[in-house]
């Protein structure tokens, strides 16, 4: 049980930290396998949320360009008669002067 000489004891040694090498290789490699499943799990869950932002998105900008098609039209259709124009144009006289005015207000400022 108890080595002789030194060289007994050497290998003893030996195998014992052979032993350790090994037991700390499998926890190791069990680490490493639940921290790669934890990883692959977040990246998955991060492009799931990232899929779902950009289809709501894409249905938000669909959505807006449906109703700018919808404006656009219903301005060619104002602007197609005599007074509609000139209702149009006060509007965009109006809108102009709005942003002179706040342009010469932040300028006193």
């Amino acid at each position: 049980m108890y080595p002789h000489n030194k060289n007994d004891q050497n290998n003893q040694n030996h195998a014992i930290s052979l032993e350790n090498q090994s037991v700390l290789e499998a926890q190791n490699d069990i680490r490493l396998n639940n921290l790669s499943k934890k990883i692959t799990g977040d990246i998955y869950q991060d492009v799931v949320n990232q899929n779902s932002f950009l289809d709501s998105s894409s249905t938000s900008y669909d959505n807006a360009g449906g109703l700018i098609g919808r404006s656009q039209r219903d301005l060619r259709r104002t602007v197609s008669t005599r007074n509609s124009r000139f209702l149009c144009l006060l509007v965009l006289l109006i809108v102009f002067s709005f942003f002179i005015i706040s342009y010469l207000i932040k300028l006193l400022k």
